[in-house]
């Protein structure tokens, strides 16, 4: 399979996935909880797999590497808390000043979603 085919299918998936969750996140605002905590476990759980594919494509040094672009995408939509795990976790992307940066995103996030949770 070409770069191009695999670079097309990762975003089709990513693309699907952010799709699910986002529906599962509004969908959520609206019930007070039970669905917004599911969208982000699955999204969460998504970056981590992300994470750990990647790791292991960079050990082998061969296939389709995953964009970075992608984990700055997750992390925005509220997955900050999977990719930092599998930063350390796996020990990727820890030297990247940008990737050490998405912690801080956590307690903003996290504080979006009281005000959410408060005013919807």
């Amino acid at each position: 399979m070409s770069l191009t085919t695999q670079l097309k299918q990762h975003h089709t998936i990513r693309n699907t996935i952010l799709l699910l969750t986002g529906t599962l996140f509004v969908y959520g605002i609206m019930t007070k909880y039970m669905w917004l905590i599911g969208g982000l476990v699955l999204l969460n759980m998504y970056a981590l797999m992300l994470m750990a594919r990647d790791k292991r494509i960079v050990k082998k040094s061969h296939g389709f590497r995953i964009p970075e672009n992608s984990f700055y995408l997750l992390a925005f939509c509220y997955a900050s808390l999977g990719v930092v795990i599998g930063m350390f976790l796996f020990h990727h992307k820890t030297q990247r000043l940008t990737f050490r940066l998405i912690p801080l995103l956590i307690p903003l996030q996290v504080w979006l979603l009281y005000l959410l949770y408060q005013y919807v």
